[in-house]
């Protein structure tokens, strides 16, 4: 299956229409951020493939629109072979199902529901809503969210996936008797319970029967339970009622808050009184305590008169002796400064005494510096003329290394020709006897005797005088054009030597090895110029006699003019100079020395002189201060006086403490007269008794309204015969119960065949996991390369192995993600080969992968997207956009359905 548009209206948080559309093969992308609505997609295409347009279940009841009740429409279009099918519902209201084939056929309501498994493999939907049991492959290959860490859980898919695994591997083991009795079995098992093991047909049947007799019998029991109950309840509620409503308990009540009440009112009124003699013994205190406060103020003042009098005194004293110390320190500070001033003229003179040396010692060194440049320069001069000579005698050599090798090579072409001819001549011995001379010749040549050997490359003619003539041809291949060969070679070598102006070859050599050892002198020459003017960055001279020239005449220059300015004595050796240098700069230390020794006296003088200053300046200050807080002292006890004469003050003091004593005794005599009862306590008993008169009263009302509602409870019991009917309900589930017993044991002997049977099988089980490993391994190789899987049969991995092998449910949680996500690509992968179909969607999945894994994965899904369609659900969009395909987008739409 491939999908091509979803719709949705009034479905959660889509009120209004909304598509996607535009859903093509491969990689399909949907990007949004968190409470977008990507999960909420994944619900539609689940809720509208797997759920029924009738039902009333609570998943359906979850589809309707937040905050409304509006009927959820769901559409969807998806291709299943070589047609584009249509599916439509609408749920909760007027709900209704419409499927359109590709022919234009339409199947509706249950028609359509029925197709529509029938075309995608899937099963119906039970009363509580569809189940992953009954979504078929799609179970296990729409990963939700926060499930993609979990393993595809293939329950409602293995019938499918054992169908194209037994495409691929065959027929199992077991003989066809042994399959159609296990088929037999199966059938006759699947009759009395369904594949989960749960009870179905007239087992299901029983169970109901027994299970609805069983709640029967429990609400009789119930209320036969609650009759004996409520006979109980009545007598024990009208005990507590009688007891509760006894007008003696309730006349003690009465009394005790009447007597709690009287209490209190007391209690307040002694605290009133007590806290009125509080203010006043408080009052009479406070007036005694200002009297003796001004008193001891006034003693106060005329103690601090007497000794800010004594103080200014003592401080004035001070000031004066102060002021005569600063005098003579002033004195001091002059003599110091009259010899600070001769020692700095002393060091003066010295430092420019030294500055005069030095700068004549630095002229002596620059003019022995010049004298060496001069001496170096005039070397170079002496090289470089030799070094003229030798280029003159250079460039006149006209036997250049490229004219010497072709006068060689035209030797070597010439000698090659010749001994190729050479060696096909004829070779003619002769031996004249003496005597014979000039009887013989060759080629006009007379011969001369003796014995001789002539080799004849061309046609000779050899005579005999008196006897004739013998003539020679040599059988020689190639004559002519080794001939040519010859000739081309000789001309090249004169025009070679020409160009040399040498007469023959060993000219040309020894021109040639002249030219090389004029060579070489010229370039020892330029070596030695090289050595001799190196140049030297660090005084700014740069390599090369005419810098070397130039350096030289601007030293001259700067010298003659330092010279005038230093006078004959920039004549003598710098050594010399730098001895007198020395002796400056040490008498220039000393007078340094003794101008820091005069600056100290002075410093120490003047920071004296300062302090003693600060010292006079606050004895000044605290002699001002002595007469202010003297006159403010005696200002304040004139002010006192004038506003209360000492002798009103002391009657003042008496008075006072007449009335303090007074108020303090009717205080205590209160305090004495406290009643053991406080307000705090009295009003709680008070609201206490209040409360248990209004409990009392309240609990007699609801135990009068409790009886009343027993009463009407056993009243409604008593006439009916619940014994009666009790005994019939369990004769009747006793019944079902023994046929109930029957199944089961025929269930058990069906069971145990049937766990025979497979158990032949379960070794030739292995084989189908052949094909779920060879496709999962090159995805997992791809993510963890050499790695292999284990399979346990019901298609589950249960280890992987790296270097060592590992449990899969320890691996952590990202490579467990990884790997459950490789094994839903595998097994769509292998639906899709076999015709069935099948697409792959995750909703946030691999939220534990790292920069790497996530880059092998997103290799991985586009390899694997050649073959099976796969749809993303993400709200990473930065992570995802690297992963390339179709990016969709949800859009507003018309109505989806009417």
């Amino acid at each position: 299956m491939k999908l091509r548009t979803l719709e949705l209206e009034q479905f959660r948080k889509f009120a209004r229409p909304v598509r996607v559309a535009g859903i093509r093969d491969g990689l399909n992308v949907l990007c949004g951020p968190n409470e977008f609505g990507k999960s909420t997609l994944l619900a539609a295409i689940r809720g509208l493939l797997f759920e029924r347009y009738g039902s009333k279940a609570d998943p359906i009841k979850r589809m309707q629109c937040w905050g409304g009740n509006a009927a959820p429409r769901l559409a969807m279009e998806f291709e299943v072979g070589d047609g584009v099918w249509r599916i439509e519902k609408r749920f909760v209201h007027q709900p209704y199902a419409r499927l359109t084939a590709p022919s234009g056929a339409r199947f509706d309501n249950d028609a359509a529901e029925e197709r529509l498994q029938e075309l995608l493999g899937f099963g119906a939907a039970g009363k509580q809503g569809a189940k992953l049991e009954q979504m078929g492959v799609w179970g296990a290959l729409w990963v939700t969210q926060r499930d993609s860490v979990l393993q595809p859980d293939l329950a409602g898919a293995r019938g499918t996936i054992s169908g194209c695994l037994d495409a691929e591997v065959g027929v199992l083991t077991g003989t066809e008797k042994g399959q159609a009795l296990l088929k037999q079995v199966r059938e006759r098992l699947f009759e009395m319970v369904d594949g989960n093991g749960k009870p179905k047909g007239r087992h299901r049947t029983l169970n109901e029967e027994i299970a609805a007799r069983d709640k029967t019998l429990g609400t009789l029991r119930d209320r036969a339970a609650r009759l004996a109950e409520d006979a109980e309840a009545l007598r024990e509620q009208t005990r507590r009622r009688d007891r509760e409503g006894d007008p003696a308990a309730a006349e003690a009540d009465a009394a005790a808050l009447a007597d709690a009440r009287r209490r209190l009112e007391a209690v307040l009124l002694h605290q009133r009184e007590l806290e009125r003699a509080q203010t006043a013994h408080e009052l009479t205190e406070r007036k005694w305590q200002d009297a003796l406060a001004e008193h001891s103020a006034r003693c106060e003042r005329i103690r601090r008169i007497v000794e800010s009098r004594a103080s200014a005194d003592a401080e004035m004293r001070a000031a004066e002796t102060a002021r005569a110390t600063v005098a003579a320190v002033d004195a001091e500070i002059e003599r110091a400064r009259a010899g600070v001033a001769a020692a700095q003229a002393r060091h003066e003179a010295a430092g420019c005494n030294a500055h005069r040396l030095r700068r004549i010692e630095q002229v002596a060194r620059e003019r022995q510096a010049l004298a060496l440049l001069e001496a170096a320069l005039a070397e170079a001069e002496t090289v470089e003329e030799r070094r003229r000579a030798l280029q003159a005698r250079f460039d006149a050599a006209r036997v250049t290394p490229e004219r010497i090798e072709a006068i060689r090579a035209a030797v070597r072409e010439r000698d090659t020709a010749r001994s190729a001819l050479d060696a096909q001549a004829t070779v003619v011995a002769f031996e004249l006897l003496p005597g014979h001379e000039g009887s013989v010749s060759i080629a006009g040549e007379v011969l001369a005797p003796g014995r001789r050997t002539i080799a004849i490359s061309d046609e000779a003619e050899i005579a005999i005088a008196g006897i004739g003539r013998i003539v020679v041809s040599p059988a020689i291949q190639n004559h002519v054009k080794l001939a040519k060969r010859i000739s081309a070679a000789e001309l090249h070598l004169r025009e070679s030597l020409m160009a040399t102006a040498c007469a023959d070859h060993d000219a040309a050599e020894r021109g040639a090895a002249e030219r090389s050892a004029a060579e070489r002198d010229l370039n020892d020459a330029r070596a030695q110029l090289a050595r001799l003017v190196p140049g030297n960055p660090q005084i700014g001279l740069m390599a090369g006699i005419e810098a070397l020239r130039e350096k030289v005449d601007a030293s001259r220059r700067v010298s003659a003019i330092a010279f005038v300015e230093t006078g004959p004595e920039a004549e003598d050796a710098p050594e010399d100079i730098l001895a007198r240098v020395r002796a400056a700069d040490a008498e220039e230390d000393a007078a340094k020395h003794a101008l820091s020794s005069s600056a100290a006296v002075l410093s120490g003088a003047q920071e004296r002189r300062s302090a003693l200053h600060e010292t006079q300046v606050r004895a000044d200050e605290r002699v001002d201060a002595e007469r202010r807080a003297l006159r403010r002292f005696e200002s304040d006890a004139a002010e006192a006086d004038a506003r209360e004469p000492e002798v009103q003050l002391t009657e003042r003091i008496a008075e006072t403490d007449c009335a303090r004593q007074a108020s303090g005794a009717t205080l205590a005599a209160l305090e004495r007269a406290r009643p053991e009862d406080t307000p705090e306590g009295m009003r709680a008993r008070v609201a206490r008794y209040e409360q248990a008169v209004k409990d009392r009263d309240a609990r007699v009302q609801r135990l009068n309204v409790t009886i009343a509602e027993i009463r009407a409870r056993i009243a409604g019991e008593g006439g009916f015969g619940l014994d009666e009917e009790i005994a019939r309900v369990e004769r009747e589930r006793d019944a079902f119960a023994r046929e109930r017993a029957g199944i089961a044991h025929e269930i058990a002997v069906l069971t145990l065949l049937r766990d025979t049977l497979e158990a032949a099988e379960r070794e030739a089980k292995e084989r189908y996991l052949e094909p779920v490993v060879r496709r999962i391994t090159p995805h997992l190789q791809g993510l963890f390369p050499g790695a292999e899987i284990a399979c346990d049969e019901a298609f589950r991995i249960t280890g992987l192995t790296r270097a060592i092998a590992e449990e899969f449910d320890r691996l952590s949680d990202g490579t467990q993600e990884q790997i459950a996500v490789l094994a839903r690509l595998a097994f769509a992968e292998m639906l899709v080969d076999r015709g069935k179909p099948a697409m792959v969607v995750l909703d946030d999945a691999l939220a534990y992968a790292d920069f790497d894994r996530m880059e092998r994965m997103f290799d991985i899904l586009a390899q694997a997207s050649r073959k099976v369609q796969i749809l993303i659900l993400t709200c990473r969009e930065d992570i995802f956009a690297r992963l390339g395909g179709t990016r969709l987008e949800v859009k507003a739409c018309d109505v989806v359905a009417a």
